[in-house]
């Protein structure tokens, strides 16, 4: 994380104005990972790039108790074309959130039951995995197209474990409490259809 960090070219460490910034930026042909946020163009953008360009903007406080989700998790994990306006953070069921300050910051947050299964961190940010991730837009999505996309996308991508149409169709199944569980069935369903029968729905 601190190597990746001390690479990236931001507002947060620039000494300049935006302008002066996105001028340097286009010079030494650097590439935006976030608005006012540019990494060389030689690195790859993984998902722990993508998280370590969010904790130059988000506040600490978050790293600890919050977990990245929703659309934000995807589009770490590369599964939505770009960052949304806002950040999306999901905390603890019984976690006590100063929602105010969390719209001033631009953050949405959610409460929300996690096993230790559900996140991981990169570098000092958590993250909810890419099943939790993909449950999560089918379930609680407000864009229904760029959430069905967002989770054909999982889908089709081979290294993320245990994500697949049989893994979310077991949690769906089973779990005491799902929010629109039938809706989200359904929408499964037709996603499943465009997943290639050839696809090794396994890591």
């Amino acid at each position: 994380m601190k190597l990746y960090c001390s690479q990236l070219l931001s507002k947060e460490t620039f000494n300049g104005t935006l302008q002066e910034l996105r001028v340097l930026a286009q010079e030494y042909q650097y590439q935006e990972v976030l608005p006012h946020i540019y990494a060389p163009s030689a690195l790859r953008i993984t998902p722990l790039l993508r998280t370590s360009a969010l904790s130059l903007i988000l506040p600490p406080r978050y790293f600890a108790r919050g977990r990245i989700s929703r659309y934000s998790a995807a589009w770490i994990w590369g599964c939505t074309p770009s960052a949304f306006e806002n950040f999306y953070i999901d905390f603890d069921r019984y976690s006590r959130i100063n929602t105010r300050k969390t719209r001033q910051e631009n953050i949405i947050t959610h409460q929300n039951q996690f096993s230790s299964t559900d996140y991981l961190a990169l570098g000092k940010v958590h993250v909810t995995t890419p099943l939790r991730t993909a449950l999560d837009l089918l379930i609680y999505h407000h864009d229904e197209t760029i959430a069905r996309q967002s989770v054909e996308r999982f889908l089709n991508t081979p290294n993320f474990s245990g994500c697949s149409v049989d893994t979310m169709h077991t949690y769906l199944e089973h779990k005491k409490y799902v929010p629109h569980r039938q809706k989200a069935q359904q929408v499964l369903q037709q996603i499943s259809q465009n997943i290639p029968t050839s696809h090794p729905m396994k890591v």
